[in-house]
């Protein structure tokens, strides 16, 4: 069952700084926002498939604005 999620706002993602540690921010519906330990940051889709979960990786940032 789907849930609700908060969306991202453009000034969160602006705000987004590395930890040290790897974390990610969700956007709902799958779409996540992955940050590395070193800063790196990169969108991610997940879906599903009848049997398997996949995940596509869409873009590495600042390509994206």
């Amino acid at each position: 069952m789907p849930t609700n999620a908060t969306r991202l706002s453009d000034r969160q993602l602006k705000a987004v700084k590395a930890t040290g540690k790897d974390f990610v921010l969700s956007d709902g519906d799958g779409l996540q926002l992955r940050v590395r330990a070193s800063g790196s940051m990169m969108w991610n889709f997940n879906y599903r498939e009848p049997l398997t979960r996949s995940r596509i990786n869409l873009t590495q940032l600042p390509l994206v604005h």
